[in-house]
């Protein structure tokens, strides 16, 4: 495993994921984004990056 495929799978990678994930939706909300479909974006997005199967 790489380096950087270590980091994201880490405890630092999973959480800067997760925050990455909801300051995008903070700034998707305040461009006027409609908040259900932000919510199900960022959830998906979260699953994506942060899948519950690689929990540590």
């Amino acid at each position: 495993m790489s380096e950087v495929d270590a980091w994201k799978v880490s405890p630092a990678g999973r959480e800067f994921s997760r925050r990455s994930a909801a300051a995008w939706g903070e700034a998707h909300l305040a461009g006027g984004g409609e908040p259900g479909h932000v919510a199900a974006a960022v959830e998906a997005t979260t699953a994506f990056y942060v899948p519950v199967a690689d929990a540590r």
